[in-house]
């Protein structure tokens, strides 16, 4: 590759093309046409003397060169945009450009909505991608530009992240609204004798209803495990299963099918929602202002303050 004539402009392009693995999706992100789109690609082959991104499918993947070239390329715009351009700011109702939000199944169910109304009224040409990402990968989406900010319970993330508590929720019993066995309490013993629906998420290693009953020497039975909340509720509503889960969750439920909520006979840690971001994102305003947005939104007041976590 010959630098001294090298197009630097095209490095956007790579980077859009690797966060999203579509020359669509690129173009729509950097507001260039299909066709200028597939032009910059062809001269991002020619310079680099790779082919960068090959077809898969639907999808364009990028090749070893590419990968080797990822965080070099983000280097050169995190600096160009921290250093030269630091001094800009964000002016939400003009800005068109897409937020990815990592969120964990609860965090969708809890701040999607919300999070999306806030965009439409506030920020009406950006948009919003949400992801799933697990623990062990939350760090490098975040590090490469491909996350923005991660929201949601992620008691595994990396220590290396500058987070901010949200708030807390603890956990609850949900069942179906007229369940034959269960009225307006439950003790343990009969808590341990129901059969039970358990949350078993990709996105964390540990689950904390089990770790508590085992400290105790108690296991539950669970006759259904799943990935995932979302299919939750219509199983309650219509099985005689139970669910031990964070009370927001059991709030959205509630609104959902006939599912009602009682306190937990089992003591478990509360659910710590936070948010997430990399360092490279700190004083970025776009993503500056997005963090504001969740924690105005959700933040409990005098609770939520920024730092690594290491300083928490």
């Amino acid at each position: 590759m010959n630098w001294q004539e090298a197009d630097l402009n095209l490095l956007p392009v790579f980077a859009a093309l690797l966060r999203h693995g579509s020359v669509t999706l690129a173009g729509r992100e950097l507001g260039l046409s299909q066709p200028a789109m597939s032009y910059a690609l062809k001269r991002l082959r020619a310079q680099a003397g790779d082919p960068l991104f090959v077809r898969s499918g639907r999808a364009m993947l990028p090749t070893a060169r590419a990968h080797e070239l990822a965080q070099p390329v983000q280097e050169v715009l995190d600096t160009v945009r921290r250093r030269i351009l630091g001094g800009s700011g964000f002016d939400p109702q003009h800005a068109a450009r897409e937020f990815s939000v990592a969120l964990t199944d609860l965090g969708a169910l809890v701040f999607l909505p919300a999070l999306l109304a806030e965009l439409r009224a506030r920020a009406p040409r950006c948009t919003l991608r949400s992801v799933q990402v697990s623990a062990s990968e939350l760090e490098g989406a975040l590090e490469s530009g491909r996350v923005d900010l991660a929201i949601g319970y992620y008691p595994d993330a990396p220590q290396s992240l500058y987070q901010q508590r949200l708030y807390e929720r603890d956990y609850v019993c949900a069942f179906r609204a007229d369940h034959p066995g269960i009225g307006q309490r439950l003790t343990l013993a009969r808590y341990l004798a129901l059969d039970h629906v358990v949350v078993k998420s990709p996105v964390r290693v540990r689950d904390a209803v089990d770790r508590a009953l085992a400290s105790r020497g108690l296991a539950r039975r669970a006759v259904l495990t799943l990935p995932h909340y979302v299919a939750v509720a219509p199983i309650l509503e219509q099985s005689d299963l139970v669910a031990t889960l964070p009370r927001e969750i059991a709030a959205v439920f509630a609104r959902l099918a006939r599912v009602r909520a009682i306190p937990a006979p089992v003591r478990v840690p509360n659910v710590v929602l936070r948010q997430y971001w990399h360092r490279r994102d700190q004083h970025d305003a776009a993503n500056r202002w997005l963090r504001e947005r969740v924690a105005a939104r959700f933040a409990e007041s005098g609770r939520a303050h920024a730092a690594p976590r290491t300083a928490v």
